[in-house]
């Protein structure tokens, strides 16, 4: 039978499909964290004010197989500038489409609908991993499309805590050991933050840090960005949620992180710390200690996620390569118009 493709323009539309969804998104080959029903409904409770929902889905036989989840902007009155984008795009470190077995009919049944309704003038499509069926049918189905590369890292632990520390290089190994016995020395110990109350307090810390530590380019300070980490800090579940380690002396963080734990997997999303502390390197002690506790607790990956800070790398982290798209509709009123309407593409 042939597959069909279906809109959904409300949250308790697309909440309903939850059940559905998450067995989707087992067998997608897509990011299960950053795709799952709860970090999209907070994205949206929290940014999704400037937005339609535009939640695109297939059936087959009946049976719903593949979930576009997309939102629409919408700039302009008399002539108005409509951007589609994937759910959840900014603060989300991956970014695509579910489909049953990351079947690729279903990727181009989800992208000709699209095409189909021809109520946009841009779609711009942000951080697809390049290997991941969505960009590889992306490609597929816009072929004339413009589009960029970025490097995520990540890091393997899946041998173990000690076999990692061997392959680090020897200076690296030396700092880690002399940042950890100061803080030691100074009273400093490593905890972990897990739970709705201490994930409040650590979101309140972790604030208290980047304000010490940026006066400018500091993330939490974009629009919404703040409440969105708090939304965020209470996702919670059987494979795990949001969790903060910090390097605690008196009581009191010299250096936090907010992570996400799913399944064999731990990701660094947000951090900062102290600069008062700089000497101690705070942060590289922060980052040995996570990776202990993730091999500890059988973790196989420390996704570092988004950007190429040089620190990473001395973690011996490997890049994983995402992509970003933009397809213009057709017309050259319209190509012309998006020259003055869109900044340059970037990753």
């Amino acid at each position: 039978m042939a597959l069909e493709a279906k809109e959904i323009d409300s949250l308790s539309g697309m909440l309903a499909l939850e059940e559905i969804w998450n067995e989707l998104l087992k067998s997608s080959r897509e990011d299960s964290f950053f795709l799952s029903i709860p970090w999209l409904k907070t994205w949206w409770d929290v940014f999704g004010s400037e937005y339609k929902l535009k939640c695109i889905t297939v059936e087959e036989d009946g049976e719903i197989v593949g979930v576009g989840p997309f939102a629409v902007s919408s700039r302009g009155r008399a002539i108005p500038w409509r951007k589609v984008l994937f759910l959840g795009t900014g603060p989300s470190d991956r970014c695509g489409i579910i489909a049953k077995n990351g079947r690729s009919d279903i990727h181009m049944a989800i992208w000709n609908y699209l095409k189909s309704t021809n109520k946009w003038d841009v779609i711009e499509l942000r951080d697809m991993v390049y290997a991941n069926p969505t960009f590889t049918n992306a490609k597929m189905a816009f072929p004339e499309a413009e589009y960029v590369t970025s490097l995520s890292p990540h890091i393997d632990v899946s041998h173990g805590y000690q076999e990692y520390m061997a392959n680090l290089s020897k200076n690296m190994r030396y700092n880690i050991g002399r940042s950890k016995r100061k803080i030691e020395a100074a009273g400093g110990r490593f905890t972990s933050r897990k739970g709705d109350e201490e994930c409040r307090e650590g979101v309140r810390m972790l604030q208290e840090l980047s304000d010490a530590r940026w006066e400018s380019d500091n993330v939490l300070k974009l629009p919404n960005m703040m409440k969105f980490a708090e939304r965020v800090s209470r996702i919670h579940g059987e494979s795990g949620g949001t969790v903060f380690h910090s390097i605690d002396i008196d009581d009191t963080p010299i250096a936090i992180a907010m992570g996400f734990e799913d399944e064999k997997r731990y990701m660094y999303y947000l951090s900062g710390f102290n600069p008062e502390y700089a000497k101690m390197s705070p942060g590289y002690v922060l980052i040995s200690e996570i990776i202990q506790e993730c091999c500890s607790n059988k973790i196989k990956e420390v996704d570092m996620l988004r950007g190429t800070e040089g620190y990473k790398y001395r973690f011996n982290a490997i890049d994983r390569m995402q992509s970003t798209m933009r397809i213009v509709n057709k017309g050259m009123l319209r190509n012309v118009e998006s020259r003055f309407r869109e900044e340059q593409l970037s990753s």
